[in-house]
């Protein structure tokens, strides 16, 4: 692990889960790749979007006791399970763990358009 996620982990506290069960984190990585497109990037095309100015702004609008997903786009950063709320109380130290950083469960996916600090969030249509 590499010290921007072990500064991570402290900050998300008790709800930093790693994933460490192969079968659980495939399962994981298999959701996420419904959000994506073959070059990694999320398929914002096929989701129901929403963008964000703010932190705050994005807080005010979305139910934030849920579970999450957070996948880095780093081979030495595991996948871990967190509270949304809490993820968003630590945005910072979540979004350097990677260039990309994918927070999502099987109805959203959040991510910081970077470098210009927008938050989007996409739902999938069903």
């Amino acid at each position: 692990m590499n010290l921007l996620f072990e500064e991570c982990q402290i900050a998300l506290g008790k709800d930093c889960q790693i994933i460490d069960n192969k079968e659980e984190e495939l399962l994981v990585l298999k959701q996420l790749g419904e959000y994506l497109t073959p070059y990694s990037t999320v398929d914002w095309q096929y989701l129901r979007t929403q963008e964000y100015n703010d932190l705050e702004e994005f807080k005010k609008n979305h139910l934030m006791s849920v579970d999450v997903y957070v996948v880095a786009d780093s081979q030495d950063v595991p996948v871990f399970k967190s509270r949304l709320d809490t993820v968003l109380s630590h945005f910072d130290d979540v979004t350097a763990l990677s260039c990309k950083v994918f927070i999502f469960n099987q109805d959203f996916i959040v991510q910081e358009q970077f470098p210009y600090r927008i938050i989007k969030m996409g739902y999938k249509v069903f």
